[in-house]
């Protein structure tokens, strides 16, 4: 970078990543939680690897599926109850908090804490090493920005930031 920048001094330039990341010290299968208490659930994780080696298919959020979705409250309560749990919300609470569509995200979404990951487990809970990321955790995504002064103040959302920044 440095050289390209040498090379053309009035060239403005960004870099950004989609995400940060966090090491990761403990599972949770939330899914086997809900159906020790009786609550049929399906899960959709949003981080996931054919091959199962990028992040292990572990992230720090979940959608649930509820196979009764009556059994929302309840459920809620219980994946709340769970220590590796940082949030919990309905799917309407999910819409108006995180701008997500409701058709795209099951019954619930979790959020795990700073050191929790989520994920399909061949047991209830499990340690964990593994960097991964997904939860509110990882949400501080660093962005460079040479040869342009931008105050970044006003953006809350990296999308925020996309849309407004003129770039002719």
């Amino acid at each position: 970078m440095g050289d390209i920048l040498d090379d053309h001094p009035d060239l403005e330039f960004y870099l950004t990543a989609d995400h940060g990341m966090n090491a990761k010290t403990e599972a949770l299968d939330p899914i086997r939680l809900l159906r020790a208490e009786g609550i049929g659930a399906a899960a959709a994780p949003i981080i996931s690897d054919t091959r199962k080696v990028h992040h292990q298919d572990l992230g720090g959020t979940y959608y649930i599926y509820l196979e009764k979705p009556g059994e929302t409250e309840r459920a809620k309560t219980v994946l709340q109850a769970a220590p590796e749990v940082e949030d919990a919300y309905t799917r309407a609470e999910a819409v108006s908090r995180f701008h997500l569509h409701a058709a795209r995200i099951g019954d619930l979404l979790i959020l795990a804490r700073k050191q929790s990951v989520f994920g399909e487990l061949d047991e209830l809970r499990k340690p964990m090493r593994v960097r991964t990321h997904g939860s509110r955790h990882e949400a501080t995504v660093p962005i460079l920005v040479h040869g342009r002064k931008v105050n970044l103040a006003p953006y809350r959302y990296n999308f925020d930031l996309t849309r407004r920044l003129d770039l002719s």
